[in-house]
């Protein structure tokens, strides 16, 4: 799998339906039916068209699709095999907790991490990976158990560089962390040669997990949610989806938009859920979890992963003659009367006195522009560094098959 395990622990524990791993793309168009290459190479006649993302987009007429589940499901089972056209990949993560959703406990539990990952396939079957990782967070106070102002710009936390290569009897994979090969980070593990697993190593520059894990996540999202939304008193949970083809204009090529979300929400009064000290507030909480993503000239030039987005507004009605939602069942407000109340402009006065959100994504563009071989002076030493163990993150890749 791609994503280095970023997440923290709180937001794990909020996401317990994250718990489902992005999909296993390790093979990904790296395997072809033996039995079918024969036959087609000794009878051409009898070889069939190979679907691809290029042909779905060029048979899809202008304009929205009537039939987006469908559509998006078809997508889905052409993803992998368009994994082999992209030549690079620059990824931004971007990982946040608000000083307005912080537990006053937890000194470090305001934050945001920002991180770049470069990651390039070369015509000579080598793969490298930079990534520039950097964190900023507002001094805490334990004494007023209160938060200072955020930095105005982020810090260096760590850089890493990894290559995947072959010698001439193994595959190998090269983690070096902060420019330094005696970094306790830094390692290296080697494998007997196999075709199949460099192609799978070599298609992780593509988009088909991280899109796929988007779509599960979506549909994990709505499954855990729905049978119990109303009772935990949540107002909504819907899936949103679309596919959109846009014409081609200028130097744009014609695309696909394609997005599936799923939106959880509710709205709150604080004063009858948390007692007479919120008086007159109420908070409007709104979840999200999904993926978006561009189709064009064959394969996935964009794709925007949320992993889970949360956003938290509490509102006060400052008007000179406040006025008080009218609350069937306390304390959350429904659909018509939070669209009652926020819509009455004469008497209601919105303002924010409290503001907070948390959110974790990934944001990608894919290239498919040649980069050349990778000169071979350039690789790493293997004998600079420890041999990697259980214990090591493979950054973009899954190690595991080095370790078994």
């Amino acid at each position: 799998m791609k994503f280095k395990n970023l997440l923290p622990v709180t937001l794990l524990a909020v996401f317990a339906l994250a718990a489902c791993g992005p999909t296993d793309t390790s093979s990904a168009g790296g395997s072809t039916d033996a039995s079918s290459a024969d036959d087609s190479s000794s009878n051409p006649s009898s070889e069939e068209e190979v679907p691809n993302l290029g042909d779905f987009v060029d048979g899809l007429a202008v304009g929205e699709v009537a039939e987006p589940l469908a559509a998006i499901e078809e997508i889905a089972g052409l993803l992998p095999a368009a994994d082999g056209l992209v030549n690079r990949a620059v990824q931004e993560f971007r990982d946040y907790w608000s000083t307005g959703m912080s537990d006053p406990a937890n000194d470090d539990f305001a934050y945001e991490d920002y991180a770049v990952y470069d990651v390039k396939r070369y015509d000579n079957d080598v793969l490298s990976v930079e990534l520039d990782y950097q964190r900023m967070a507002p001094e805490y106070d334990p004494l007023t158990q209160s938060y200072g102002a955020w930095p105005a710009e982020f810090s260096p936390y760590y850089t890493a560089e990894a290559y995947l290569f072959e010698d001439a009897s193994n595959l190998n994979y090269v983690y070096e962390e902060d420019g330094d090969p005696d970094n306790p980070y830094s390692f290296a593990v080697s494998t007997a040669k196999d075709s199949e697993l460099l192609e799978g190593y070599l298609n992780t520059i593509g988009s088909s997990s991280d899109i796929l894990y988007g779509l599960a996540l979506a549909d994990e999202a709505y499954s855990y949610y729905l049978p119990s939304f109303a009772a935990d008193g949540f107002n909504y949970v819907a899936t949103s989806a679309s596919v959109e083809k846009v014409a081609a204009d200028g130097e744009v090529p014609a695309h696909a938009v394609v997005s599936y979300n799923t939106h959880l929400g509710y709205y709150l009064s604080a004063e009858l859920a948390w007692g007479s000290s919120y008086a007159g507030i109420f908070v409007e909480r709104y979840y999200n979890w999904g993926v978006d993503f561009i189709i064009a000239d064959g394969f996935v030039q964009y794709a925007y992963l949320d992993v889970g987005s949360m956003m938290q507004a509490e509102y006060v009605d400052s008007s000179a003659a406040p006025v008080t939602p009218v609350v069937a069942e306390s304390p959350w407000l429904t659909n018509e009367e939070w669209a009652t109340y926020v819509t009455d402009v004469a008497t209601v006065a919105l303002d924010v006195v409290g503001y907070g959100s948390y959110y974790t994504f990934y944001e990608t563009e894919y290239s498919d522009v040649s980069n050349g071989e990778f000169a071979a002076a350039n690789l790493p030493v293997i004998a600079n560094y420890r041999e990697g163990d259980l214990s090591d993150a493979g950054l973009w890749i899954n190690i595991d098959p080095f370790l078994a």
